[in-house]
């Protein structure tokens, strides 16, 4: 069971708080994370600015209106099954309700029968002659996949009609490979988090002002403004929730063992268009994503199929460690229901909605702004940190003890380019999710390429290795090797600790 609080803590301040089983959300105290499911005295909150699926017709490319549909190669020969990947090129004012410049992203990448292969770490064999270099690297490793880029970056991309042309950005912009074969698969999540050195917009904490208005709920207004802003006045950031502001719902997080073959997670709610699945895959007792340093394949893949997670597994066993998310915002229903309501589900469960004013009598997940069953996503710890060169560890420290932790970061790069003549692309800067590339010759001794980061993580600490300017790979057509270097050299790791108050 939950208990939900809307009105005066034990602080005085007016608020919205649910905690799980017998703890009293009024005298609870704040510093004990791991009780509270929600509350909106959290000042540097999660939300999802955009859950992205494939690219409509005439919106949404670079330039808009027209259809700029790309293709590019892996750049080496693809895993069974797999081709290519579209290549698109998206601005920042797609997103309307995205903050930040250089967003913390998810780029997700599919196969041809629609599983996501994005933290999927697979091996293949570059042979150039005099001897055969080994790779190891997860699905998002292409050589062109820069990230978000900065404005007046320019990209020389292969149209469909088979002739290279130039497009530049005017504003920063996403540019990648994203699969678009399917509307039915999310192809990327935006978070409105930064995911380079800014700081998250009213993330610090503010002392509350007496008297000051932080909650209306009428059947008209749902809004809950942070502790220090007036609810009458409060706008983007200032705001905890409201109907067109809602925290990142965890209808599902586990970390379970996956066997080899097919397998499935019973999550209990349909997973629609409106929710991702973020997951990651590692061997052993420790958590490290994208890969530990090790040699070896984790060839898992999955998809959304009905209520479950399904996934296939053509290795050894291994754990999957993962967080649903249902933040959409594009299924909404009609039909002036309540904009609070309670009931008891199915499971017997006392559950306290808050809805999207104006929503029907069965709300989806884009109408329901909190649910006491769904714990939202607690920032435990973020932050910003310089990488040196060569291989060098960072070590952050934290507790999150009773809850369920779950690391997420992009890489800060610099200016480069790569490509030559009408095939050239320049940047001054971009950031990117993580990579993974280890790389060994004739399956000797392994090296880790210099595009890769690692995080290893627990309840109380995440170390994250990096390996500025190392090489990417070699190959050898002779006994000297020719040296493939990261598109640009990664300069820092923006990292988020997500917590969750699993019930």
């Amino acid at each position: 069971m939950t208990k939900t609080l809307i009105g005066l803590d034990y602080t005085g301040t007016a608020c919205v708080k649910i905690t799980k089983g017998s703890y009293d959300p009024v005298t609870t105290p704040d510093g004990d994370i791991a009780k509270f499911l929600y509350s909106s005295k959290w000042a540097a909150d999660c939300k999802i600015a955009a859950l992205f699926r494939g690219l409509p017709q005439g919106a949404g490319y670079y330039p808009s209106p027209q259809n700029w549909n790309y293709y590019i190669s892996y750049g080496h020969p693809p895993p069974a099954g797999e081709t290519t990947f579209d290549f698109n090129i998206i601005q920042k004012s797609y997103f309307p309700d995205l903050l930040y410049d250089y967003p913390l992203h998810i780029i997700k990448s599919y196969d041809q029968n629609g599983y996501d292969i994005t933290a999927r770490v697979w091996s293949f064999v570059l042979n150039a002659g005099y001897a055969q270099t080994y790779v190891w690297q997860t699905a998002n490793g292409s050589s062109n996949n820069v990230g978000w880029v900065s404005p007046g970056s320019t990209f020389g991309v292969l149209a469909a009609g088979g002739a290279w042309t130039t497009v530049t950005a005017t504003q920063t912009a996403i540019a990648s490979n994203m699969d678009l074969s399917g509307s039915s698969q999310i192809t990327m999540a935006v978070f409105n988090l930064p995911g380079d050195e800014a700081p998250i917009q009213n993330g610090d904490e503010r002392a509350p002002v007496a008297g000051q208005p932080q909650i209306i709920i009428n059947s008209s207004t749902l809004k809950v403004s942070k502790p220090g802003f007036d609810v009458n006045t409060a706008t983007g950031t200032q705001v905890a929730f409201d109907s067109a502001n809602m925290p990142s719902k965890i209808i599902a997080a586990n970390d379970i063992y996956v066997p080899s073959g097919t397998s499935y997670y019973e999550t209990g709610f349909y997973l629609s268009l409106e929710t991702l699945v973020d997951c990651h895959f590692y061997d052993g007792s420790v958590i490290y994503y994208p890969r530990s340093i090790a040699k070896g394949a984790i060839p898992v893949v999955y998809r959304k199929n009905g209520t479950t997670i399904e996934f296939v597994n053509s290795g050894a066993p291994c754990r999957a460690r993962f967080m649903v998310y249902a933040s959409g915002k594009t299924d909404q229903t009609y039909g002036q229901n309540d904009v609070l309501r309670q009931f008891t589900d199915g499971g017997g469960n006392n559950v306290v909605q808050f809805l999207r004013p104006g929503c029907g009598p069965n709300p989806s997940f884009s109408d329901i702004v909190i649910d006491s069953r769904w714990p939202v996503v607690k920032i435990v710890k973020q932050g910003y940190f310089n990488v040196p060169d060569g291989a060098a560890e960072s070590t952050i420290s934290y507790d999150a003890n009773g809850m369920f932790v779950f690391v997420r970061w992009c890489s800060l790069h610099g200016g480069g380019s790569n490509g030559n003549g009408v095939n050239r692309w320049t940047w001054s800067k971009f950031v990117r999710p993580p990579e993974f590339t280890l790389w060994a010759v004739d399956n000797g001794a392994f090296n880790v390429g210099g595009n890769t980061t690692i995080c290893r993580y627990d309840n109380t600490s995440a170390t994250f290795y990096s390996y500025r300017g190392l090489p990417k790979y070699q190959t050898y057509t002779s006994s000297r090797p020719t040296t493939a270097y990261d598109t640009a050299p990664i300069i820092g790791i923006r990292y988020y600790v997500f917590g969750v108050a699993m019930p």
